[in-house]
């Protein structure tokens, strides 16, 4: 049983807003998770729906990758500083 067009594009969409928002890296994560999500359980869907899957993928990706960053350069700086 195949769920309903509208409820496969609202999962895409949903994923690709969490990867923009960020969230300090919670949304990003998320984001990625739901957007492989959706394309690995409905390889079939409308290529609309899977663009935008894909794209929350990406973003999801940069993201968490800027977050793990982000923290590394920030742990690293910490403990340099001088006292």
């Amino acid at each position: 049983m195949t769920r309903p067009l509208a409820a496969n594009r609202w999962w895409a969409v949903a994923s690709l807003v969490l990867a923009l928002l960020w969230l300090g890296g919670l949304g990003s994560a998320l984001g990625l998770l739901g957007g492989w999500m959706h394309r690995r359980a409905n390889p079939d869907v409308t290529s609309a729906s899977r663009r935008i899957a894909t794209a929350a993928v990406v973003v999801g990706a940069i993201g968490l990758a800027a977050t793990v960053l982000s923290f590394a350069l920030l742990s690293g700086s910490s403990s340099r500083s001088t006292g």
